[in-house]
């Protein structure tokens, strides 16, 4: 009887640990362009076009951010930060 309730308890813990991966995993933060621009801030680091014609634009600033952003074909006035986080290249800043 034990085992039962432990397997089960196991299960449920594992399902909520996924889920919540994959819940934080496609929050993404949308937005007229512009004030997309405005919130990452920095250069442009890398851009292309995928295959199906949405804009990928990567964003570097000079305090090892980056960001991800797309602008999506249905909706070019419109722009996505798909992930935002640092720069591991530098591993001296995090060490």
């Amino acid at each position: 009887m034990k085992s039962v309730v432990l397997l089960a308890l196991f299960g449920v813990s594992t399902a909520y640990a996924a889920e919540e991966y994959s819940t934080r995993a496609v929050k993404v933060y949308c937005n007229d362009t512009q004030q997309v621009l405005d919130k990452v801030g920095g250069t442009i680091d890398s851009s292309w076009i995928d295959q199906d014609e949405n804009v990928w634009v990567s964003f570097k600033d000079t305090k090892g951010g980056v960001a991800l952003t797309i602008v999506p074909k249905d909706n070019r006035k419109q722009m996505c930060i798909v992930s935002y986080g640092r720069d591991i290249a530098d591993k001296k800043k995090y060490l």
